[in-house]
């Protein structure tokens, strides 16, 4: 884990929006918010939101800070917010 770390901060920091800093962020997110992963088939059955099934109206963007609004396990809706360096210099 402390060589994908290194990456990941690595690729967060580089400017613009390359494949590397887009993929790295993935990556943040599936390690701070714990969400599953999820697919496109999954999310035609069950109306519960995966890192995958994420929509724009699931996250709000406020300078660096990201959150999320989705639901969850049955009808609890979850909230998550964090700090993210992919969002500094984009």
């Amino acid at each position: 884990m402390p060589a994908i770390r290194r990456r990941v901060a690595r690729d967060i920091s580089q400017p613009g929006l390359p494949k590397e800093k887009v993929l790295a962020t993935v990556v943040e997110l599936l390690e701070v918010t714990n969400l599953r992963i999820g697919n496109d088939e999954y999310a035609a059955d069950q109306p519960i939101v995966r890192l995958t099934t994420l929509r724009n109206r699931h996250a709000t963007v406020a300078g660096t800070s990201l959150r999320f609004r989705f639901r969850a396990r049955g009808v609890a809706f979850t909230r998550l917010g964090f700090e993210t360096g992919a969002l500094r210099g984009s």
